[in-house]
């Protein structure tokens, strides 16, 4: 009897565009992703980065985690007068599957999303949307206009009260006044008996020295740059051309730097916070037109793009965008999906 083949399992469908774009439409592209975990910004011929790009970043950055929570508790009608009308939510599950589990996302705009398997769409009874190759449906409510009509405001809210769908969510709300502490939204769920943690951006520098690094013209092959981009920061040794152990190679065209710092940022972003983000890396390039820089930023597993100007939206597992800025160049940027 032949040995079945367990390890040799079949390589996830995946999707990557590459693209030059002017620093003007930076902001368009990444709106369609809505919500952030992890940023990684390296630069060379630096030791550092501003102290503006990392106060973007940190600076009252704290998000909160609550386990075992209801869905119905988002769409509460004191929860949406106390804090979907009065500030921005952003909020998503966690430790929950791809294409496994049921996923929760609350987007600033007031869209609550929930993208729920067969099964749980059965149990709950409400109007899903089926998401093409896919066995899950998205069911998006907007909270404001659901809090303004008693009658389906009930309806929704008794049949996710029927069901028992619990996530374990991080989120971070904005207040529209900047005098309210945004804090509150921890004391709401905490006076609910909820169990809630307080969790901080976490911050990673490294610096490496007399590294050649690709130079970025006309001439350069986007998809070697970012390949040698990936390369670096999983600090790999680029010095090893043995084409047995890797096929990478370095470009042709390189530069000797002293050093190159490579610092990455690990927590909840919201997309406002993204687009300061970017405002400020292009104005730190136009200070500093000797090199490029590059900004990655992963969204969550199972989180949401937008997609036909947010009239619709497809969860991802694996998911980043990937820029590389330099002064009077257009910007690269490569997209990955899987």
């Amino acid at each position: 009897m032949l040995c079945p083949e367990i390890w040799n399992f079949a390589v996830p469908k995946s999707a990557v565009t590459t693209k030059a774009c002017t620093s003007e439409n930076l902001i368009k592209v990444i709106e369609k992703q809505l919500i952030n975990h992890h940023v990684s910004i390296t630069v060379p011929n630096a030791i550092g980065i501003s102290k503006e790009i990392t106060n973007i970043l940190v600076e009252d950055s704290q998000y909160y985690r609550i386990n075992n929570i209801p869905a119905y508790e988002l769409i509460n009608k004191d929860f949406i007068d106390l804090f979907i009308r009065n500030g921005q939510l952003t909020a998503i599950s966690v430790n929950s599957h791809f294409n496994q589990e049921d996923h929760l996302t609350f987007i600033p705009n007031g869209k609550f999303i929930l993208t729920l398997s067969r099964n749980t769409i059965q149990q709950i009874g409400l109007e899903s949307i089926k998401l093409p190759k896919h066995a899950e449906s998205l069911i998006i409510l907007d909270a404001l206009s659901l809090a303004s009509s008693v009658k389906r405001w009930n309806e929704i809210h008794n049949k996710l009260s029927l069901v028992d769908l619990l996530f374990d969510i991080i989120l971070i709300w904005t207040p529209n006044d900047k005098k309210v502490c945004p804090s509150s939204i921890a004391l709401y769920f905490s006076q609910k008996s909820y169990e809630v943690k307080t969790c901080d951006v976490t911050v990673e520098k490294k610096v490496s020295y007399n590294v050649k690094v690709p130079v970025y013209d006309t001439d350069t092959d986007g998809q070697a740059l970012l390949e040698w981009l990936g390369a670096f920061n999983l600090q790999c040794n680029l010095s090893d051309n043995n084409p047995y152990i890797s096929s990478f190679t370095c470009l042709e065209k390189m530069e000797t730097y002293g050093q190159v710092c490579h610092n990455t940022f690990t927590g909840l972003f919201t997309l406002c916070r993204i687009k300061k983000l970017i405002k400020e890396i292009l104005s730190f390039v136009d200070s500093k037109p000797s090199s490029w820089v590059s900004l990655v930023i992963h969204g969550f597993e199972g989180g949401l793009l937008s997609i036909k100007s947010g009239a619709s939206f497809r969860p991802l597992n694996d998911h980043h965008h990937t820029f590389i800025i330099q002064s009077g160049s257009p910007t690269l940027v490569n997209f990955f999906s899987a």
